[in-house]
């Protein structure tokens, strides 16, 4: 059985827009919302792991996005970490 997505996608109001279970994905919506829109790791403000134009365009580098994902899950120590796919 899959599990549900871990990454979670916000404007930069703060307003839940979607979800994903691939850094492509989230990055298609967060492109889409622009400037300030936010990856989270689950729901919390805690456990935002990108934040667009601030950290660049998600959609220039996938591999890049997913990496820098990753090191800042690590570094907040989510539980969610081991499922950011990219």
């Amino acid at each position: 059985m899959k599990q549900a997505p871990a990454l979670n996608v916000y404007t930069a109001e703060g307003e839940y827009v979607g979800s994903a279970v691939e850094v492509m994905g989230a990055g298609v919506i967060a492109q889409a919302y622009g400037e300030g829109s936010t990856i989270r790791l689950g729901h919390l403000k805690a456990g935002i792991v990108w934040t667009q134009g601030k950290d660049g365009d998600v959609c220039e580098s996938y591999d890049t996005a997913g990496a820098l994902m990753v090191e800042r899950a690590v570094a907040i120590n989510s539980p969610l970490k081991d499922r950011i796919i990219y």
